[in-house]
């Protein structure tokens, strides 16, 4: 910077400083509320499935989760929902730990299965040729 010898010089670069600081002061702002958006539950919820939705992977093993969610829900929901006996409400507590057993003990087939079902509920685009 070179030296002020008048008052006029003086003005001129206080504006010039003022001027430089009202244009940092918006950009700081701006980032700042950047900042606040990204940090709100929900936006950084979105963006951290967005991340893993790319992959396909992680979308097979939602869908076999999902799944065996559903089957276990629907196994409680047919056999101990619908009894009214102690008795027959544990047979279903049973039932339902049994499928339980099942479901854990057999991941590779519960993601095949889902791996099925998400590729006939999502089918690849075809592009087509002509």
């Amino acid at each position: 910077m070179k030296k002020i010898t008048s008052t006029t010089e003086l003005k001129n670069a206080i504006l010039l400083l003022e001027e430089k600081q009202a244009v940092q002061g918006k950009l700081l702002k701006e980032q700042f509320h950047e900042v606040r958006e990204s940090l709100r539950p929900a936006n950084a919820a979105k963006t951290l499935f967005s991340r893993f939705s790319a992959s396909t992977d992680f979308k097979i093993g939602l869908t076999a989760a999902a799944l065996s969610l559903a089957t276990l829900y629907l196994a409680k929901r047919a056999i101990v929902k619908s009894a009214q006996k102690p008795l027959k409400r544990l047979f279903g507590s049973l039932i339902q730990a049994g499928v339980s057993n099942i479901i854990s003990r057999q991941p590779d087939t519960i993601r095949s299965i889902g791996q099925v079902l998400f590729q006939r509920v999502f089918p690849k685009k075809q592009e087509n040729k002509s």
